[in-house]
């Protein structure tokens, strides 16, 4: 929490997608910041070293992200399966990793520095961070809303067009 004059001074630093809300009493002069963060997938493949090698692999591996303003909501162990190709990880051939998928919400500026640092992590066969997809759609796709009109040409050139020996011909 920081009052109005604080959040004045830090603005300029901050990205453009930041909601003001007024903090929980009417009379106070502090202010909540929430800076809106996406929320993503993380899954990642650790080397098959054993349980006590996995467990401080992915602690190292969580605070990594903590350490980097992230919130961790979820993981998920899917245990140790055969990989689909064999990888090559600091001169050894990997056959079987340990499968995590790690639910987190955090800034994407930030992760770009995670996947540099993971990829110098030796116990890390891969990893890579998705977007998780939540639920929204255009308003025109909801069911019983208008037709959305954008100015699209009904019948574009290039569904007019035949093919010949040196390019296209418009009809």
């Amino acid at each position: 929490l920081c009052d109005s004059a604080c959040v004045e001074e830090i603005r300029p630093c901050l990205s453009p997608n930041i909601t003001y809300v007024n903090g929980p009493k009417p009379s106070a002069r502090f202010r909540i910041l929430f800076i809106t963060m996406a929320r993503l997938e993380m899954p990642i493949i650790f080397k098959a070293l054993g349980d006590a090698g996995v467990r401080t692999a992915l602690k190292r591996h969580c605070l990594r992200l903590l350490e980097n303003n992230h919130i961790i909501f979820d993981i998920k162990n899917l245990g140790v399966r055969r990989l689909p190709q064999v990888f090559r990880r600091n001169g050894e051939r990997q056959f079987e990793g340990h499968y995590f998928l790690l639910n987190i919400d955090g800034p994407e500026e930030s992760m770009q520095k995670i996947k540099l640092l993971v990829t110098k992590d030796y116990d890390v066969i891969k990893c890579n961070v998705c977007r998780i997809d939540d639920g929204w759609c255009p308003p025109c796709q909801v069911v019983g809303a208008a037709q959305c009109e954008f100015g699209e040409i009904r019948n574009p050139n290039y569904e007019k067009t035949s093919r010949t020996r040196h390019g296209f011909r418009a009809f």
